[in-house]
């Protein structure tokens, strides 16, 4: 039994490719958005003591 994979014209695999890779960027700039919102509104509306899980939340 012999199975084979289609092939994909280059002009697709490029526009694949843009697609996957703006994809990317937009979920790591999400990320970092997240990440500054923890770190300059939650987190110091929290109080001092809990400090040990300020920095677990950080560690993630």
């Amino acid at each position: 039994m012999t199975t084979t994979t289609p092939f994909f014209s280059p002009e697709k695999m490029y526009t694949e490719s843009k697609d996957w890779l703006s994809f990317l960027n937009f979920v790591k700039t999400e990320y970092l958005f997240l990440l500054d919102t923890m770190k300059e509104v939650i987190l110091p509306a929290r109080n001092d003591d809990t400090q040990i899980e300020k920095e677990e939340i950080l560690m993630l």
